[in-house]
């Protein structure tokens, strides 16, 4: 009988080598994909840049300054502001400017219907709002509320990170941020990546776009 040669141990040693090639790979994939990660909602908050508008000094909430030119007819509440539209949507405000206790009420309004859809009370007036392809963005100072801006419901987010801070001071000066970055995961699992938005604002009785 004729012994034949062993050949086991060359294909375990390429075995083994094919594996550890394949744990690389995906530990390579994986590091990438945490630092995109990081640079998305991490690094993003902190670094990128935004635009802003100094607040003049007669912006209080003992008085309007408001132009009349804005304003907007509220289904069965009376008339507001109108802050921002689209052709299916609008966002208008309200406000009891020189009142005890100061309040505001910001009203998403579809337009088809000429129902309001959803009404969000603050107490203040620093409210910032822009619409994106059918989202509104809204902010009341540094709470954000992310909804469909012809519903009126809350947007679902995995995750999300954005870099705006509302109010702010720069020396004396009041300061309102007007744009914004934004990066989220939907509940759907598709992303948004550095999404850069401008806001129209209202903040102590004025109207900055």
């Amino acid at each position: 009988m004729t012994n034949q040669p062993s050949h086991d141990s060359p294909p375990v040693l390429k075995s083994k080598r094919g594996t550890l090639r394949i744990l690389l790979l995906a530990g390579i994939v994986g590091c990438v994909a945490v630092i995109g990660f990081l640079a998305d909602f991490v690094i993003l908050p902190v670094l990128a840049p935004f635009d802003g508008v100094q607040i003049p000094p007669y912006c209080t909430e003992s008085v309007s300054h408001l132009p009349s030119s804005l304003n907007y007819a509220i289904p069965g509440v009376g008339t507001g502001t109108l802050l921002v539209s689209d052709a299916q949507s609008a966002v208008v405000v309200t406000a009891n400017y020189g009142g005890t206790p100061f309040s505001s009420t910001v009203y998403v309004i579809n337009k088809s219907s000429n129902q309001i859809v959803r009404s969000l009370t603050f107490s203040n007036d620093i409210i910032d709002a822009t619409i994106n392809d059918g989202s509104l963005y809204l902010f009341n100072d540094k709470l954000g509320y992310f909804l469909n801006a012809t519903t009126g419901e809350l947007l679902p987010f995995l995750v999300k990170a954005d870099n705006y801070r509302g109010l702010y001071t720069s020396g004396d000066p009041r300061w309102l941020q007007t744009s914004f970055e934004m990066s989220a995961i939907r509940s759907d699992g598709s992303l948004i990546s550095h999404l850069k938005l401008h806001f129209t604002n209202i903040a102590f009785g004025c109207f900055f776009s």
